[in-house]
């Protein structure tokens, strides 16, 4: 395998954040200690469980699911996370929104580097989003007045077997990056850069079954 290979692709949704997990696919109530890490760094990690938050206000995701065998960086990212993941036997995860609309995949078993990426799907994307325009026409069009940040998301997981150990990082965007995106007003996004990120060294949150 010489370039990323597609594992799967599916549209869903949520209020928040999407989900890679293992079955049954039965979503944990996060305790709010969980929540403020998802506003702060961008995810919550478990062994088996990992939550990514999204980076606008749609509530309509679509996501692709790649393997690849070298670590590399999509252009026009609005942001990037590695994280380590172990896929446990049989290979059988999942990928969920919260509204809970669950959507099965296969990957060998074994040790990776998952890099997580996010950014605004373009117009022509949206175009051929069959599920964004069927929620878009149940609730009347688009709110205008939320502009860009109301714009559908892809997410792209890659997962990349390794035999190393993998640090958890924020790629992109840097904690300088945000400074001038926001004139030094960083704390008003809630997301830092410079904060020790947190990995929860348990299988699963609390209340998971």
């Amino acid at each position: 395998m010489s370039m990323a290979e597609l594992i799967t692709e599916v549209e869903t949704g949520g209020h928040g954040s999407v989900c890679i997990t293992i079955p049954p696919d039965i979503l944990p109530d996060l305790p709010n200690s969980d929540f403020r890490l998802l506003g702060k760094q961008g995810f919550v990690w478990y062994e088996d469980f990992v939550a990514f938050r999204n980076i606008g206000d749609s509530r309509s995701y679509s996501v692709k699911i790649y393997l690849s065998e070298e670590l590399s960086l999509q252009e026009d990212i609005k942001r990037s996370i590695l994280l380590p993941y172990t896929v446990q036997p049989p290979g059988e995860l999942l990928v969920t929104g919260s509204y809970g609309e669950c959507h099965s995949f296969q990957i060998t078993p074994g040790k990776y580097q998952l890099l997580f990426e996010s950014r605004f799907m373009t117009d022509q994307e949206i175009a051929a989003s069959i599920e964004y325009n069927r929620r878009l026409s149940e609730v009347g069009g688009p709110n205008p007045e939320f502009g860009e940040e109301a714009r559908p998301q892809l997410f792209i997981f890659t997962f990349i077997p390794t035999t190393d150990e993998v640090e958890a990082k924020i790629i992109h965007p840097t904690y300088e990056t945000l400074v001038r995106q926001y004139r030094g007003l960083i704390t008003s996004t809630g997301f830092d850069p410079r904060k020790e990120l947190v990995l929860h060294h348990t299988s699963r949150p609390p209340g998971y079954p």
